[in-house]
């Protein structure tokens, strides 16, 4: 559609600017979806931040960004990405320490440690479809922090068995130094 093609022109201009580290990228016309993302060679070089908002994508474009080499925080905000199914691929997301999912549809996200090896902090917004948070992010030793606001109780229990797992890690672990694992939950009935 319109909206790809102009995407891809913008992308052909960026690309070029190898000192850009933060990119937003927000569709205000919410009547129209960006059917796909450019490749990742089109993106900067040098990109550490990334926010999308309203641009209704297919999960499967999330490999797309999984492919970027030094990106550190990603944050889908209101309909980023759309879609009940996401299944993390492998050998992407390499240096990402920070993931913020805000207003979405999906359903079932299945990811393990080895998808996001040096996550620190995973922000939830309104996800209250979503029904668990994928047990083995608990397995990722940068792993520190889960926020939750507006999900729901399968979300919360979720976040609950990676925070025990992890406090049993440090338990048997006691040389592990600020490794102390936060998570928040609101509503707090949750």
């Amino acid at each position: 559609g319109r909206l790809g093609t102009v995407i891809e022109e913008i992308f052909d201009s960026l690309f070029r600017l190898n000192f850009l580290e933060n990119l937003k990228l927000l569709n205000e016309d919410t009547t129209t979806r960006l059917d796909s993302l450019p490749q990742e060679y089109k993106f900067p070089r040098n990109l550490t931040r990334l926010t999308l908002e309203n641009t209704s994508l297919d999960w499967k474009y999330m490999s797309i960004l999984g492919k970027l080499q030094i990106l550190e925080v990603l944050k889908l905000k209101n309909n980023a990405f759309l879609g009940r199914y996401w299944d993390t691929e492998d050998g992407g997301f390499r240096c990402l320490r920070v993931l913020h999912i805000g207003r979405t549809d999906l359903v079932v996200w299945k990811a393990s440690a080895s998808n996001f090896p040096s996550l620190r902090s995973l922000f939830l917004r309104h996800c209250d479809r979503l029904e668990a948070i994928p047990s083995g992010l608990g397995d990722i030793s940068s792993f520190q922090v889960i926020d939750l606001y507006c999900t729901n109780r399968s979300v919360a229990s979720s976040a609950k068995r990676i925070e025990l797992l992890k406090l049993r890690l440090k338990a048997e672990q006691e040389s592990s130094k600020d490794s102390s694992f936060k998570l928040s939950v609101y509503p707090p009935e949750y």
